[in-house]
């Protein structure tokens, strides 16, 4: 089956089928609505304004601006225009910024005026153009009108990233297949132009989860997308009220989202979303690990069933789980592989199936990893593209993970995954994250010390007893190196840990 499509022809087909149907709302007081029709408009208008700026198709353009309507109406006008795409976020360090450049080579880069002065100077420093966007809906830098622009192919997406290993890298996605991976996502849960997804954008859109699940997604199926500022610690508190505000129906929540909302409701000892939360179709949760007991309360008390996939940025979604079938998870697992997906399993320590590493082929897969040389690397294996997760298929046929690669140690000639060290840890009451990092030993090769992030109300004296809990309930030689109290870990936009930076010394 060919599963590829193309973004030009499809977007012409829901402007000229849907062009009257709310594509985008701007979330606030200031509130704004636009089309399908006022989105193509708008896109054209991104074109024109480029082409005045010297930029067409085959070039690349820079983007560092906050969640808003201008960051997605720019977005579709470069997979409109054949231009490709480089967002970074806003929040960015300075030399993040000189390695981004190095990375995609902008010919021109688009930024917030609002960004910090560090940052903007080293945006300056690129030697690139530099404009200013105001994100504010007015879409002041555009010319008033412009005639229906030509569009083109060969549109890319150059996500920067620092990975887990904290060495730079831009992920190369093909737009067309990124396209065709939302399209074919969506049709597989039953999405369709009858009843359109309505999702809330609050997913940093310098990344996959707000350009691709968040926009790209619902865009394949006319669906709106409702643009919000990127999740922090406030919008806990209103998470209810926008899904009743907005008429949420499908939503995609990462692992610290779902922890914060169980957290406050567990807190309140009362479900108080049962009717927006009724009208929720599709509740999504990926891009980090979760512990099955979480999912369970999460669900038992707002209601939802959260379908757990797992995705790469560099495939596109590879498993997901169904409505129906949640009753069939194990610890660790993400649902069954979908129909285009390929899997194979490749043994990297010793004969346990839980120690194999994923290997996959998608008909979505990135262009590959692009080097300073301009040099598009893809690891391959024998067609299949090596993902660095360990896992297994579960009785019921589903996949399921067991962790990276690089977090199976071998201490001593034991054979330790870090992640079963990580959930034991986390089913301490007291305990609201666990990262158990490697670390060379001078006698048994490899050890780790694991780090516990102890909950805000935890009482006095949680720490010393999460720590005799974790060794009574491990064998000798699985016991860590020590076990240290921080206050945070530094992560990804999605929550991912990054273990890279931590110091796992003491």
């Amino acid at each position: 089956m060919n599963w590829i499509r193309n973004f030009n022809a499809d977007f012409d087909d829901l402007v000229a089928d849907y062009g009257e149907r709310i594509a985008l709302i701007a979330a606030g007081e200031a509130e704004r609505q636009l089309t399908y029709a006022q989105l193509d408009v708008l896109a054209d208008r991104h074109i024109a304004w480029m082409r005045m700026q010297g930029i067409g198709p085959g070039d690349c353009v820079g983007a560092v601006l906050p969640n808003s309507l201008e960051m997605l109406s720019l977005f579709v006008a470069c997979l409109r225009g054949g231009i490709g795409f480089a967002p970074l976020a806003c929040d960015t360090a300075a030399a993040e910024v000189q390695r981004w450049a190095a990375l995609v080579q902008p010919c021109c880069c688009f930024y917030s005026p609002l960004l910090a002065d560090g940052v903007v100077n080293a945006l300056q420093a690129t030697g690139r153009p530099c404009l200013p966007i105001e994100a504010n809906g007015a879409f002041a830098h555009l010319p008033p009108a412009a005639a229906p622009q030509a569009h083109a192919e060969g549109a890319r997406l150059y996500l920067f990233s620092s990975g887990t290993t904290g060495t730079p890298k831009a992920i190369v996605l093909d737009s067309n297949r990124l396209w065709s991976a939302g399209h074919a996502f969506a049709r597989l849960h039953g999405a369709g132009f009858e009843q359109p997804f309505r999702i809330w954008n609050y997913l940093p859109q310098s990344y996959l989860g707000g350009l691709f699940n968040m926009a790209l997604i619902p865009f394949s199926v006319a669906g709106s997308v409702v643009v919000d500022e990127i999740f922090s610690g406030k919008t806990f508190l209103g998470f209810w009220q926008m899904l009743e505000r907005y008429d949420i129906n499908v939503l995609w929540f990462v692992p610290a989202i779902v922890r914060g909302l169980l957290v406050i409701g567990e807190r309140t000892h009362r479900q108080q979303v049962a009717p927006c939360a009724q009208a929720v179709r599709l509740a999504f949760l990926g891009t980090a690990p979760i512990e099955r007991d979480t999912k369970t309360r999460f669900e038992q008390l707002f209601g939802l069933t959260l379908l757990e996939n797992f995705a790469l940025s560099e495939t596109t979604f590879l498993t997901s789980e169904f409505a129906g079938e949640t009753g069939q998870r194990s610890e660790g697992s993400v649902g069954r592989y979908l129909p285009y997906a390929e899997l194979r399993f490749r043994p990297v320590a010793g004969e346990d199936a839980e120690f194999s590493e994923i290997l996959v082929r998608t008909p979505f897969m990135m262009l590959g990893y692009l080097d300073e040389a301009g040099v598009l690397r893809m690891p391959d294996d024998d067609g299949f593209f090596p993902t660095g997760d360990l896992g297994y298929l579960n009785a019921a046929g589903q996949l399921a993970l067991s962790g990276r690669s690089r977090d199976v140690i071998k201490k001593g000639g034991y054979f330790i995954a870090l992640r079963e060290i990580e959930l034991l840890a986390q089913s301490h009451p007291a305990v609201a994250e666990a990262a158990a990092c490697a670390t060379p030993h001078p006698f048994y090769g490899e050890s780790y010390r694991l780090k516990l992030r102890l909950h805000a109300d935890a009482p006095v004296g949680s720490g010393e007893d999460a720590r005799d809990f974790v060794y009574s309930a491990l064998a000798k030689y699985k016991w860590p190196d020590g076990v240290d109290m921080v206050d945070d870990f530094p992560s990804t936009a999605s929550g991912k840990i990054r273990k890279f930076m931590m110091n796992t010394s003491s």
